[in-house]
């Protein structure tokens, strides 16, 4: 093992090094791309979205942990170290709460530590999380206003504990069902219902889920009989669930579970990418991004496409016959939508705004004449998990929505269909579901489903400012 020249090696740490024989059979095609740096690792990778950028960790050669940060302009920055000179052993975790980048290890005496990065990317030091003790290392969920950490603990067993409100530790507790792993667990969240995912010690993929603070009473085996011999990596993107493991031959699998609990199957994602650990993963700008470590120990991404589903979704008084293809509506396939269509008149013309099943706001106009202008995403891609609100209010149109932090966003748009791009309604309310909005008088009246099962709502004057949220009935 050589390493690269001196000024080089100052740049990016002893991360970075090469084997003159070292075979890179990780891309022979255009879909796997090397991260920029010639980043090296011995373990897993963990990623996360934080302000429109893709954070990748890893744990370097030398068990320090290090970062890159994909841009939105799509270019990556250099590898650095997380400051404080920790070393890990396992795979890092990383979540993203209220665009706080939350980054989680395991040390070299198996205690799960973390450190936390504020949006102004200052990192504020590692502390230990209280009593963990783990035999591999952790997964990470923003549920609600908490994070989860999920551990294989001293037994193998899964544990969690829940950072409540980002303030206090609630303690580790074993999930039920008597699962056990032999690698760290992957863990996301769908409309609400946590899933959590281990290498069974049979090397099976196995999975619980926990829905309405029930969790389930026994582990389930996923279907299609995959095997792995590392952790497994989840993320949503719309209404499916993307699950990813590292195949007993080096291979990048996949299984997607769709709406209804029906499971695709396992299939290689594209590319012939070869890992020696499991992958991470994540849902950003309507693609899956993938990043694995290579045969070579570099770090490798794919922004992989799911396979399109087409919805058959007629006009009234049409007849699809078998075959036939998906029914055009003014050179548009409607998308489907997963929640209540809403809609408002404004400027001479009908808006109808509706949640896909990506999670967009798609929106759809019809003049006088009945044309219909087409499905488009509501520009400034914002995400929802309940159906949005519109009102026409002082010659604009505003669009309200639950946003996957849970709170409450607004997009105003104009007579020539300029939009301002999603904002938050001042205050921090929090929602569970979709809001309500009505004019009276030069105000606006915005209703919420509070965390609390309680009515509140927030008022806008007629110059802009917000009076904040209150409960809305005694």
């Amino acid at each position: 093992m050589r390493k690269i020249s001196l000024l080089a090696s100052v740049i990016i740490l002893s991360l970075f090094s090469w084997t003159a024989n070292a075979q890179v059979t990780v891309v022979p095609s255009a879909q796997w791309t090397e991260i920029p740096g010639r980043g090296r690792t011995i373990a897993g990778p963990a990623v996360v979205e934080s302000s429109d950028q893709l954070y990748t960790f890893v744990r370097g050669t030398d068990d320090k942990v290090f970062f890159n940060v994909m841009k939105s302009d799509g270019q990556w920055s250099t590898w650095q170290e997380v400051p404080g000179g920790l070393r890990a052993t396992g795979e890092p975790a990383a979540v993203n709460y209220a665009d706080w980048v939350h980054l989680f290890i395991r040390d070299r005496s198996g205690v799960i530590r973390t450190n936390t990065m504020n949006p102004s990317g200052r990192w504020q030091g590692w502390k230990e999380v209280p009593g963990s003790r783990a035999r591999s290392g952790p997964a990470a969920l923003t549920y609600w206003r908490d994070v989860l950490v999920f551990v294989r603990g001293p037994n193998d067993g899964i544990f969690l504990n829940t950072l409540s409100r980002g303030v206090s530790w609630s303690g580790w507790r074993e999930v039920p069902g008597r699962g056990r792993t032999l690698a760290a667990p992957a863990v996301a969240q769908l409309d609400g219902t946590v899933y959590v995912f281990v290498r069974g010690t049979n090397d099976g993929v196995f999975m619980n889920v926990l829905e309405k603070d029930r969790w389930s009473d026994t582990w389930r085996e996923v279907p299609g009989g995959g095997r792995t011999p590392s952790s497994p990596a989840v993320t949503r993107l719309g209404s499916d669930l993307h699950l990813f493991i590292h195949g007993p031959k080096n291979e990048i699998m996949v299984n997607t579970r769709r709406p209804g609990n029906q499971w695709s199957g396992w299939s290689e994602l594209p590319g012939q990418g070869r890992t020696l650990s499991g992958p991470a993963a994540v849902a950003f700008r309507h693609r899956v991004y993938v990043i694995v470590r290579g045969t070579d120990d570099g770090i490798f991404t794919q922004a992989w496409q799911p396979p399109a589903q087409v919805v058959i979704q007629p006009q009234p008084g049409v007849v699809v016959q078998p075959g036939q293809g998906p029914i055009m509506v003014q050179g548009q396939v409607s998308p489907k939508i997963l929640a209540a269509p809403i809609s408002v008149r404004f400027a001479g013309r009908v808006y109808v705004f509706a949640k896909g099943d990506d999670n967009d706001i798609h929106s759809n106009v019809v003049d006088r004449l009945g044309r219909w202008r087409g499905w488009q995403p509501l520009p400034g891609e914002g995400r929802t998990y309940s159906e949005p609100a519109a009102v026409e209010y002082n010659g604009r149109l505003y669009v309200f929505a639950r946003g996957q932090d849970n709170g409450i966003y607004v997009n105003v748009g104009g007579v020539r269909d300029e939009w301002k791009g999603w904002r938050e309604v001042p205050g921090q309310g929090r929602t569970l579901s979709g809001p309500s909005v009505v004019q009276l008088g030069d105000q606006l009246f915005l209703f919420v489903r509070g965390m609390d099962d309680r009515l509140w709502v927030n008022v806008m004057n007629a110059n802009g400012s917000w009076r904040g949220w209150q409960p809305a009935a005694n």
